[in-house]
């Protein structure tokens, strides 16, 4: 081979072994990217409960909705700030939900069911409907008498639509860009302190119900 050729051909390579290098140090830093890293967090999780991240959602406390007022199935007014408990389990939910919102409320009531017979704290449950122009007080009534929920300590909510995409943001629901889309939400539970800060998250698709219960049960009576 000429040695003008081999200069050539080595010279080629050079430049091919610096693209794969390029290209992989891109694709290395695009796995590690916090945005991509928590997208694989939450469909790696998708059957299986995990721990948040604690740098993002120990800032997240319900004071910082105090300014939101929302009414319950009951047509009464209800504010985080006037909310009390040990331990509250949060979930976002729409009636006209076909599957997935039906089958999490079947959930959490066998975690309610739970954590009430134990007899452990004062623990709540809030519901929180993300299509209010549907979800009337009277639709939530009927939506919590289907599972035979009627309690003064589960409370199914609905806000106006500005505080409902404000509370969907915050909590990062919406899977999408489309916050007003129903269908396009995360299944997610949040468990809150008695300060009302959220110290965990669920996957809820489906629920660990035995793991969570026992998690409520040691917020709400952590010397137990």
């Amino acid at each position: 081979m000429p040695a003008v050729t081999r200069k050539v051909s080595a010279s080629l390579a050079g430049v091919a072994i610096v693209v794969l290098i390029a290209g992989y140090l891109n694709a290395t830093q695009a796995v590690t990217t916090p945005t991509t890293r928590a997208a694989q967090q939450m469909l790696s999780a998708a059957h299986s409960v995990y721990a948040p991240d604690l740098a993002d959602v120990a800032v997240l406390s319900t004071e910082q909705f105090s300014h939101i007022e929302l009414t319950d199935q009951d047509g009464q007014v209800f504010q985080f700030d006037q909310h009390a408990a040990d331990a509250t389990v949060l979930n976002f939910m729409f009636t006209g939900c076909a599957i997935e919102c039906p089958r999490q409320t079947a959930q959490l009531r066998e975690i309610y069911k739970s954590v009430s017979e134990s007899g452990s704290g004062v623990v709540k449950m809030l519901s929180i409907s993300i299509t209010p122009e549907t979800d009337s007080v009277r639709t939530l009534k009927s939506f919590a008498g289907r599972y035979d929920i009627d309690s003064p300590d589960w409370r199914f909510l609905r806000a106006g639509r500005d505080h409902t995409d404000e509370l969907m943001s915050r909590f990062a629901i919406s899977s999408g860009t489309d916050i007003s889309n129903p269908l396009d939400h995360r299944n997610v539970i949040y468990l809150l302190n008695a300060s009302g800060q959220v110290v965990q998250q669920y996957a809820a698709d489906p629920i660990d119900t035995g793991r969570v219960s026992k998690e409520v049960l040691q917020l709400a009576n952590p010397l137990s």
